[in-house]
């Protein structure tokens, strides 16, 4: 481990000292943000990821946008996307995409990050569509297929979006999960109407609503808290695109617009959802949400409860304010225990738009009695990045499709805290950050409540044709049972470089300890990884070698790497052991893309990875992934 160590220092000082050319990172900051997230582990398969794909892949046209298309954009927000409309208005069109530096706020880090995102072309453009097909399995085998408890050991899936000249676009997925015996055990679709120039669109099919802060509904997923600030929060429907089998709904959805300024949104759905159920009464205990049916047990719970749902949402948009009033009722049958048979949500959020200035804030009523407040502030210029955030969720409000801030899966119950984050670049190249959250329990067996906290500060340089990455992270969690705490530290640092044209080097070191000891076989957590990249027009590979010692699974870490196109994996490292992966990308033209991933684990002091059905029998897992798309 100390040779790994000298060699990163070695190669960051010898690459340093190379080419002084800017460089202003080969990866997309809303990629590499992922490993700034409080909740590392919960980054698979994000529906946003998927948004984030379908934009690569089909771009988003600055001649014909909207503001609500717009807004899907990473690090936009609603003063600048309503500076891009009116500079459009002003001079016709977009000619190049480094038009846009010309508009004020939009500074050239953020172009650099929208990039790869958004074209510059005539409107008039023909249909399109897109397949995509993913398939993956492990090697050896677990042990849950030699015992037959599970079936086929491939994950298959399939991904079709297309957007014909008539302003109808949609999306289908099909998809199982390894160990299912179904290849079609998941399956989503939608058609969405959105005529230019008109005051309403439809979707119809599978859908999600995002709804204010997210207090009552949102995307499948929440907004994670990291350097870059919670993510923008933009209300609208859009069509489903999330292979997570729950959350979303399944119907109809209208946007209305009678005058400018006002706009109306009516949906209705009735979906079908898991649960498990008491064997004896056949009331129903808890909604299943991993989306398994590979066992006889998982697939009794498929399908048992019906979710009836409508709604409205009204939204008036004057000048630098916007309300908006929502209101839900949720029936569910067989009534589901701790949702009862009906319920009812209404929201009341107000926005406020200024120069440098936004600010949100929603009131959310459960049954019109049962309260959850949340608000968040920022002021961003060209320099400075400030947000703050409080919240307050009553111990028995919760609510199945809303998320909040704090991690992908974070939902809004029985807990209240705030949390600050700042960043701010005073030269071109170099930036600070720093993030602290604070949150407790509302309602806790203890009698005082312990408070979390969590910081995180981080240091960026872009000089030449490097990019270092310097943080450090705390975090303060009870002990079990008593009113003391636990102390963790994290320190991570990363650097990056463009050694020739089309050739990529990656270094990281990360560090693990916890006070008090957790174990007395080690003090820290350690790993360390290496990653070349090469790039050329019709082929790019990349290959990853990590080694890691961690004693304890209190000092685990989780490793962001990339993977097949629409997905990011980020891995828990645990015990001692080597990973290694491979990645293939060859390119026939631009209709035809094929996608090869080759990972190694090997745990040397281990004789069986896991446990129960799960387990691996040999201590070296090989896990292959293979992807086509076809696009037109």
């Amino acid at each position: 481990m100390k040779t790994a160590v000298f060699l990163f220092g070695l190669v960051m000082i010898l690459c340093f000292l190379r080419n002084p050319d800017p460089l202003y990172g080969q990866e997309s900051d809303v990629l590499s943000s992922l490993e700034d997230l409080e909740n590392p582990e919960e980054a698979d398969d994000a529906e946003w990821l998927e948004k984030l794909w379908e934009l690569r892949e089909n771009p988003l046209n600055l001649n014909s946008a909207s503001l609500g298309e717009l807004l899907q954009l990473p690090f936009l927000d609603i003063i600048t996307a309503r500076k891009i409309l009116k500079y459009r208005d002003t001079r016709d069109f977009f000619s190049n995409i480094r038009d846009l530096l010309a508009i004020e706020g939009l500074s050239e880090e953020i172009v650099h990050a929208i990039q790869p995102f958004v074209t510059a072309k005539p409107v008039s453009l023909p249909g399109s569509f897109i397949y995509r097909i993913q398939v993956r399995t492990e090697i050896p085998r677990r042990l849950g297929y030699r015992s037959q408890i599970y079936r086929n050991p491939f994950y298959i899936q399939q991904r079709l979006l297309f957007q014909t000249r008539y302003n109808i676009s949609g999306g289908i997925i099909w998809e199982k999960d390894a160990g299912e015996p179904d290849y079609f055990d998941y399956g989503s679709f939608y058609l969405h109407y959105h005529p230019p120039g008109k005051r309403f669109s439809i979707i119809a099919g599978d859908y999600y609503q995002k709804i204010g802060t997210g207090l009552i509904s949102w995307s499948p997923y929440g907004s994670p808290l990291s350097i870059q600030g919670p993510n923008p929060f933009h209300s609208g429907g859009q069509g489903n695109r999330s292979t997570r089998e729950s959350g979303f709904f399944r119907g109809i959805s209208l946007n209305y617009s009678p005058i400018p300024g006002l706009n109306i949104r009516f949906f209705y759905s009735r979906n079908q959802l898991d649960a498990s159920r008491d064997k004896i009464t056949g009331e129903v205990t808890s909604l299943y949400l991993t989306g398994l049916h590979r066992t006889s047990g998982e697939q009794e719970k498929r399908r048992y409860v019906t979710e009836n749902v409508t709604g409205f949402t009204t939204e008036l948009d004057y000048s630098f304010i916007n309300f908006e009033l929502a209101h839900l009722y949720f029936r569910y049958e067989p009534v589901v225990k701790f949702l009862g048979s009906g319920i009812s949500y209404t929201s009341i959020i107000n926005r406020f738009t200024g120069a440098n200035l936004n600010a949100i804030s929603e009131l959310a009523l459960k049954d019109l009695k049962i309260p959850a407040f949340f608000h968040c502030s920022s002021y961003r210029d060209n320099q400075a990045n400030w947000n703050f955030i409080a919240y307050y969720f009553h111990p028995h409000y919760s609510t199945f499709h809303g998320k909040t801030i704090g991690g992908f899966q974070a939902e809004p119950s029985n807990k209240s805290g705030t949390a600050a984050v700042w960043q701010y670049r005073p030269v071109k190249g170099f930036m600070v950050g720093a993030v602290a959250h604070f949150y407790r329990e509302n309602k806790s067996p203890d009698s005082n409540p312990f408070t979390a906290q969590n910081y995180t500060a981080e240091i960026v340089l872009k000089r030449w044709k490097n990019v270092i990455k310097l943080q450090w992270r705390r975090t303060y969690r009870p002990l079990s049972g008593e009113q003391e705490y636990k102390k963790s530290d994290g320190l991570r640092i990363s650097h990056e470089t463009e050694i020739e044209k089309m050739i990529r080097l990656v270094n990281r070191v990360d560090l693990r300890w916890i006070n008090p000891l957790v174990t007395e076989s080690g003090f820290y957590g350690m790993s360390f990884y290496q990653q070349l990249e090469l790039s050329k027009p019709s082929w790019s590979a990349a290959v990853r070698w990590s080694v890691f010692d961690i004693p304890d699974y209190e000092m685990r870490i989780y490793e962001f790497e990339t993977d097949l196109p629409g997905s990011i994996r980020s891995v828990l490292l645990n015990g001692n052991g080597y990973k290694l992966f491979l990645i293939l990308r060859l390119k026939f033209g631009r209709s035809v893309q094929m996608d090869f991933k080759y990972q190694q684990r090997y745990y040397p002091d281990e004789t069986t990875i896991g446990s129960g059905a799960d387990s691996f029998p040999k201590p070296r897992i090989h896990e292959l992934r293979f992807s086509i798309i076809c696009r037109r």
